[in-house]
């Protein structure tokens, strides 16, 4: 540890200190060891989100089945509506359904409603139905919408096992929609 030494040996008396660092270097170690351990251990969460590409396709866009496609329109105050089918490709006010992320009204047993119901339409034989659908859906967000719930959207439809989808912008009537909802 520190130690004084008091005489020289030629009958001067100096004062001289003399500190042993040791132990300064091994709580040095310990504290290296123990923030390389605690940053491995945290693990960043992160959700991938491919973004298409801005320059225009010389190609049209490929057209979604009615019976897989399945709009939800994100609105402000953590509310959203959705619509699914033919009403979801034409717009259909008068079907529009109300939901939340948690209740008896959730986007998750809308969602899971939604596979069974592709699933019965492939079942029934459908017209235009193929036993490789999957459900689309268009995730459309206005400007009053909370970052928050798309990623909450997100998260739902990763729960229920959807992966197909769509990041869209409310245009002018959907919003006039909504607004009167």
């Amino acid at each position: 540890m520190a130690e004084l030494i008091t005489n020289n040996g030629n009958g001067r008396k100096r004062l001289s200190t003399r500190i042993d660092l040791t132990p300064m270097v091994d709580l040095g170690f310990l504290l290296i060891t123990f923030f390389i351990y605690t940053t491995t251990m945290v693990q960043i969460a992160t959700m991938e989100v491919i973004m298409p590409d801005e320059t225009p396709s010389p190609y049209p866009p490929p057209e979604v089945p009615h019976h897989v496609a399945m709009k939800v329109f994100l609105d402000k105050n953590h509310k959203m509506y959705y619509l699914t089918g033919y009403d979801a490709m034409n717009n259909n006010v008068l079907a529009i359904k109300t939901a939340d992320f948690n209740g008896e009204h959730s986007i998750r047993k809308a969602l899971i409603k939604h596979q069974e119901d592709i699933r019965t339409a492939i079942a029934n034989h459908l017209p235009g139905s193929n036993a490789t659908d999957k459900p689309f859906l268009f995730i459309k967000a206005g400007s009053n919408t909370q970052y928050a719930d798309l990623v909450d959207m997100l998260d739902e439809m990763t729960i229920v096992g959807i992966s197909d989808y769509a990041l869209l912008d409310l245009d002018k009537q959907e919003e006039a929609m909504i607004a009167k909802l």
